[in-house]
């Protein structure tokens, strides 16, 4: 999972307590129960992965309207057609 600290937090790596994980860049971290317990009590926050999270697509363009398919002839009295 992708992690950073809250603004006022460091938090220590779990297996390097000299090494800690700041607000300035987000870090991939095993999905352990040291680093749960730091995202429930909101020293930490998840952060989307690059990976994960997709490109926006571009918005569609509208189709050509043809003036001569949307014109509807009168049909003739009687026809059923």
């Amino acid at each position: 999972m992708r992690v950073r600290a809250t603004a006022t937090h460091r938090v220590p790596m779990e297996h390097d307590p000299h090494k800690h994980i700041t607000a300035a860049t987000p870090l991939d971290v095993p999905d352990s129960l040291y680093y749960r317990r730091r995202l429930a009590s909101g020293e930490l926050e998840r952060v989307a992965s690059a990976a994960a999270a997709p490109a926006p697509a571009p918005a569609p363009t509208p189709a050509p309207v043809d003036d001569a398919a949307s014109i509807t002839t009168p049909r003739k009295k009687g026809s059923h057609a």
